[in-house]
């Protein structure tokens, strides 16, 4: 997968908004705004000291990317239950 695949399909959006936010932290990246679009790595914007962790801007929260990464992530976790009897995977679980 792409890093433009990964931010378009909403799963930075996602990891930032559900993961790394509340721990203080922020994945970035750096979109060019030439013909091309390009995306790199923008680096971890590290906000640790901050007690109550990072969030978005009001308007900047794409509904419709935390539907489709919501759905994706519901199809994957009823296929890992099943098959592992887990969803988040704990260190001492074993396959």
């Amino acid at each position: 997968m792409s890093l433009r695949e990964f931010v378009e399909g909403g799963y930075l959006q996602e990891l930032n908004r559900e993961f790394l936010h509340p721990l203080g932290l922020a994945m970035s990246v750096i979109i060019e705004e030439d013909d091309d679009g390009n995306v790199e790595f923008g680096g971890i914007v590290d906000s640790r000291d901050d007690p109550e962790g990072i969030v978005f801007a009001e308007d900047m929260i794409d509904k419709d990317k935390v539907d489709k990464v919501s759905e994706e992530f519901a199809e994957k976790a009823e296929n890992r239950m099943d098959k592992y009897g887990f969803i988040i995977q704990l260190p001492d679980d074993s396959i």
